[in-house]
């Protein structure tokens, strides 16, 4: 987004809330292209203009992409009148694992949710401010590998497995799901590999086998797997060796 509000720009881009960042433009503090501006509303050009914050330039510090291990009960969405979500998760300070220095940046973002999972599911979610990345993983037609361990009610039928690698047809559809690797870890407990993102896909892929999903894990998106040191609802920077196998983009914020 090339064009914002003046104080919205300078907001995300600095440690200040917005609220604080209208007391900075009122009092002066505030320049666009080394004339003082005192008006918050203003519409700048971030590739045309230079702002500057007693004297200094505020530069864009760049997407941000967030790993979390997400607890059960929390709902994936920014915001809920009624329910607790993961954005909620992100405004606890003592959720964040990293240079405490990012956390005002961190919580003050416009970020997305990469993809969803359902309330009672848990493990790897990813947030970010790159609307482009995320649209290219959680697309349906990404083919972005998902894994999954899901514990299941029933012992699992060894003649499952080559089931799955054919694909499923779930019931109410009219094609099957694309091949998926399923493994069998104890007779109540499996690892699942998807191509796809159907509408709880993992819980109907079983469903149709005769079989009823207790509990879910997501473990891995593409190559990058659930961060094992993070407990239920804390969450981490992704690292360089992380980013790699993501679209370069510049000044991404990213732990080191």
């Amino acid at each position: 987004m090339a064009t914002m509000r003046l104080d919205r720009y300078i907001a995300e881009n600095t440690p200040y809330s917005r609220a604080e960042v209208k007391r900075l433009i009122g009092s002066g503090r505030v320049a666009v292209d080394s004339e003082i501006n005192r008006n918050a509303k203003l519409k700048i050009n971030i590739t045309q203009h230079t702002i500057s914050l007693d004297d200094k330039k505020v530069t864009p510090l760049g997407e941000l992409y967030l790993l979390l291990n997400k607890p059960g009960g929390y709902l994936s969405a920014t915001a809920d009148s009624a329910q607790p979500t993961l954005i909620d998760l992100i405004r606890d300070e003592r959720n964040f694992l990293g240079d405490p220095a990012d956390l005002a940046y961190v919580q003050r973002a416009s970020l997305q949710i990469v993809g969803r999972l359902d309330k009672d599911t848990t493990g790897l979610i990813l947030l970010t401010t790159d609307g482009d990345w995320n649209h290219r993983l959680s697309s349906p037609n990404s083919g972005c590998a998902k894994t999954y361990e899901a514990a299941l009610a029933e012992p699992i039928n060894i003649s499952v497995v080559s089931e799955f690698a054919k694909g499923i047809m779930l019931r109410g559809e009219t094609k099957a799901t694309k091949p998926a690797e399923l493994e069998i870890i104890t007779p109540h407990l499996a690892r699942l590999t998807i191509s796809e993102g159907r509408y709880h896909q993992v819980k109907r892929m079983f469903a149709a086998m005769g079989n009823k999903v207790t509990e879910l894990k997501r473990i891995q998106i593409g190559s990058i797997a659930l961060d094992n040191t993070l407990q239920p609802g804390q969450f981490r920077l992704l690292t360089d060796e992380e980013l790699l196998t993501l679209p370069k983009k510049e000044k991404a914020k990213v732990a080191k």
